[in-house]
């Protein structure tokens, strides 16, 4: 059991493994502002008076993935992990990913777009896959078995699109990451009248 000074000071870690020291870097703002179905309105995860909150947007661990635009069948030029974000509510977390001039000028390969893929809050059964080097059709081709539970601790969420170009150096770009859940909780209340009036037919 860790000490309470320890768990004071506890913070975020990263994993990349483009981790490099030349000042440029990939801005990630991650946010989970929409429900499970982008064409539906913002979640309102709303609690009632004593209920724990329902975590429909907090982001724990993110494993993000770079690959060349419209390459679905190769490796990722750019992969790491987040882990330990402890991220609540619908407020946006910024972490930068460092990287060199060299990886993103492969990653662009003269373009000015690339392809992100970006899993927050995986279950066990997907973590073989993202700890390894999937193609975009595999990770595409991940399914979600999980059981959720009457508090879930997290909700598994992707962000999949093509992103642009920012600078050659410093901010390569800036990824605005609007998680989408694959599944949500409903928790419905019916209130019913105390009597019954049959009208007959």
């Amino acid at each position: 059991m860790l000490p309470v000074a320890a768990l004071l000071f506890a913070v975020a870690s990263c994993t990349n493994e483009n981790l490099q020291a030349d000042g440029s870097f990939i801005t990630l703002k991650l946010s989970s502002k929409t429900s499970a179905r982008p064409d539906m309105t913002e979640t309102k995860a709303d609690t009632k008076p004593g209920v724990d909150d329902l975590n429909e947007n907090t982001i724990n661990d993110v494993y993000y993935f770079f690959y060349k635009k419209d390459d679905t069948a190769g490796e990722p030029v750019i992969k790491g992990s987040i882990v330990g974000l402890d991220q609540k509510g619908t407020s946006t977390r910024t972490e930068e990913v460092p990287v060199t001039t060299g990886i993103a000028g492969t990653l662009f390969d003269g373009s000015n777009e690339c392809q992100a893929f970006i899993v927050a809050n995986p279950p066990k059964s997907m973590e073989s896959t993202l700890g390894g080097t999937p193609t975009l059709e595999e990770l595409r081709a991940l399914t979600l078995a999980t059981t959720l539970t009457e508090t879930q601790e997290s909700f598994t969420m992707v962000f999949d699109a093509v992103v642009n170009e920012s600078a050659p150096s410093g901010n390569i770009m800036t990824v605005e990451a609007n998680l989408q859940r694959l599944a949500s909780k409903l928790t419905f209340a019916i209130n019913t009248a105390k009597t019954c009036i049959d009208a007959g037919s």
